[in-house]
């Protein structure tokens, strides 16, 4: 496999991911600005999500589940699911999610 087709930052991971799509907010930390975001996966170590807004890679967000919206059955049963973490940032990838410019990010719990 050529490194251009190899998935991104698979070989990095050391927990299972779970996909899991629900809407999430996140703020740069010790700041009161949420964005609005879009879980994509999660596992122990971390999760990946999509903005509509570049995060900088390295720096330290909050997360957060939508308190607006009830968590589904199940959802928080496997490992590394979280309503509330603080997150590095590891990368930071521009991308188009539904034909719309956006942010492909992928965080390490601390």
């Amino acid at each position: 496999m050529s490194a251009a087709a190899q998935p991104a930052a698979a070989e990095q991971r050391n927990f299972d991911r779970h996909v899991y799509s629900i809407p999430i907010w996140f703020a740069y930390f010790n700041r009161n600005h949420y964005h609005p975001a879009r879980m994509h996966d999660y596992g122990e170590g971390g999760i990946r999500f999509y903005t509509e807004f570049p995060v900088k890679e390295g720096s330290v967000i909050v997360i957060r589940l939508d308190p607006t919206r009830p968590v589904p059955a199940g959802a928080s049963c496997k490992p590394g699911f979280r309503n509330l973490s603080l997150l590095e940032v590891r990368w930071c990838r521009e991308t188009t999610r539904n034909s719309v410019a956006a942010y492909e990010v992928g965080g390490r719990y601390f």
